[in-house]
């Protein structure tokens, strides 16, 4: 979900930023000044994704793919996990038969990484707290209490609104939502099975964003 949920806004902050792109324009000149930074790196994510799933071959292939997964479901079943570090390891040496995938994936976990810090900064901005504070004022009456609440799912958390303490939560949801688009994998039928690959593709992006 997004904090900024009026879809005129949204198209008309979109266009901008993708005008800023073609034109070489800082980001800065996109946004008005009353947009806080929840909401702009909200549209920077959704222009990063869109651009990510107009790419055919996608940033990690299917044939590397195809060589990487294997060896992650070898990694689940395994008694002992390898180390992060041989992780990475062989996540770059396959990527590295593709060269020019290979710095795109660089530079995709990177701009990962700093919306994350970003995020992480926001929220412990005093800026946020006022608006987190009214926005649960609110909603106070309108909504049924907690415990008849259903549990929202890693699919349905806003990143913004995730607490300081539950990062590792939200930089997996970021993972989950980008893997998706980076990478590019056969189709699955059944729904166990494309829940396994969704989250094995998260994995990948994951293992590569700060801890």
């Amino acid at each position: 979900s997004w904090t900024l949920t009026d879809s005129n806004t949204r198209d008309k902050l979109r266009g901008q930023v993708i005008e800023a792109l073609d034109t070489d324009t800082p980001f800065e000149a996109a946004f008005p000044r009353e947009i806080p930074t929840t909401q702009r790196l909200e549209i920077l994510s959704e222009v990063l994704l869109l651009f990510l799933r107009s790419l055919t071959d996608g940033v990690v292939t299917e044939a590397v793919w195809a060589k990487l997964e294997p060896k992650l479901t070898a990694y689940e079943k395994a008694k002992t996990q390898p180390s992060l570090e041989v992780q990475r390891s062989v996540v770059q040496e396959l990527l590295s038969s593709e060269p020019y995938h290979n710095i795109s994936f660089i530079l995709i976990t990177s701009m990962l990484a700093r919306i994350d810090g970003e995020i992480t900064s926001s929220i412990r901005s005093p800026e946020h707290m006022v608006q987190s504070r009214t926005s649960t004022s609110s909603r106070a009456g309108l909504e049924p209490p907690t415990s008849t609440r259903p549990t929202a799912t890693l699919r349905r958390k806003t990143w913004s609104r995730q607490p300081v303490e539950h990062q590792d939560d939200r930089r997996g949801h970021l993972a989950l939502i980008f893997s998706d688009a980076t990478i590019r994998a056969p189709e699955v039928t059944k729904e166990k099975d494309r829940d396994s690959l969704r989250h094995r593709k998260a994995r990948v992006l994951e293992m590569f964003l700060p801890s």
